[in-house]
């Protein structure tokens, strides 16, 4: 039987779901190209949003690190103290010679410990009385052991400058000092022995 021209073979005939090849690629990039349009079209404004957050971040944080370094200033010079960072080592070289700790705590963050880093530490005269009279320990209160070290000896501001005997006592404390103090600060604690007591000969 010849098959009428307007008949279609039921099992060629197409699905409602189905959309021939290209039409769906023709439609698809239609919707695709509407579609990055759209992204670009709202993309502009949020790309020149977090530019313009982004600058403003830029300067102000310029801005604060200029606050920072005017109250900061250079970096520090030399250290004139020849500073040990370990307890149990100072606390062995002091019963061995006799002589006090100076333990100074600091932290990083800390402008007035920088200050004293750069403005005190550094002076000769400092540092001569330091080497002639005391064991000197730096105390990093952001290290483990430096942690554990504030909480022993009840450090609640920074910085902090001990001076502690043999016998682990602390027998006089300070906080910041500027030059002439700290002097003044080393020569009264001289006058201790490493048992806590007044020396006879100051």
């Amino acid at each position: 039987m010849v098959q009428q021209p307007d008949e279609i073979d039921p099992a060629k005939r197409p699905t409602p779901t189905s959309v021939p090849v290209d039409n769906a690629v023709e439609n698809g990039g239609k919707a695709a190209r509407h579609s990055d349009r759209g992204r670009r079209y709202r993309g502009g404004p949020l790309l020149l949003f977090f530019f313009i957050l982004a600058s403003v971040g830029l300067v102000q944080w310029r801005s604060i690190w200029r606050t920072i370094r005017v109250f900061d200033g250079a970096a520090p010079a030399k250290s004139q103290v020849a500073w040990i960072n370990n307890m149990h080592t100072a606390m062995l070289r002091a019963k061995e010679q006799h002589r006090l700790i100076l333990a100074d705590f600091h932290a990083d963050w800390c402008l007035p410990c920088r200050r004293m880093q750069r403005e005190v530490w550094t002076s000769p005269r400092v540092g001569a009385l330091v080497a002639a009279s005391f064991i000197p320990l730096s105390v990093d209160v952001d290290t483990q052991e430096g942690k554990l070290l504030s909480h022993n000896f009840m450090v609640n501001l920074l910085p902090s400058v001990l001076v502690i005997n043999t016998h682990g006592e602390v027998l006089t404390a300070g906080n910041f000092m500027d030059k002439s103090q700290m002097l003044a600060f080393l020569r009264q604690a001289a006058g201790r022995t490493p048992a806590g007591k007044p020396s006879l000969h100051p």
